[in-house]
């Protein structure tokens, strides 16, 4: 997956998505943080509401992939637009949580030892669960 074509991807995997959009693309069009963030997060959260299992695996292997990824700037989206909406929608994230594949839930964990309990870490602390989390990625 690479970050210069990641809205025609997204659209791509999820045709459905494309009429909304084109209905707000005056603001979005190329500005994927927006449209992860408006318009698919809003469609995850949908799917979840709806428990459509099937759109709930589309929607973790589309996940996956995006974890997966070997382009930074899609690691990058995934981690603020995706995981950390997961991680503050947390009535969204138990329904899609096990549809989840592995490198999303490491994610997800790593998100969730740094924010835990909104708790404020020392630089220290920070600096040690970076040091683990680049170890997990073989950094």
């Amino acid at each position: 997956m690479e970050y210069d074509n990641i809205i025609e991807t997204l659209l791509f995997r999820f045709p459905e998505l494309r009429n909304d959009y084109e209905e707000n693309k005056d603001y979005l069009e190329g500005l994927p943080y927006g449209v992860y963030e408006d318009i698919f997060m809003h469609y995850v959260v949908k799917m979840c509401k709806d428990t459509n299992t099937d759109k709930l695996k589309e929607i973790s292997i589309f996940l996956e992939e995006m974890a997966q990824s070997e382009d930074d700037l899609v690691n990058n989206l995934f981690g603020v637009a995706i995981i950390e909406s997961l991680y503050y929608d947390q009535d969204t994230l138990k329904i899609l949580k096990p549809y989840l594949k592995e490198k999303t839930l490491k994610e997800l964990n790593h998100t969730d030892m740094c924010f835990k309990n909104d708790k404020k870490l020392t630089s220290k602390e920070l600096f040690d669960l970076e040091l683990e989390y680049l170890k997990t990625k073989n950094l």
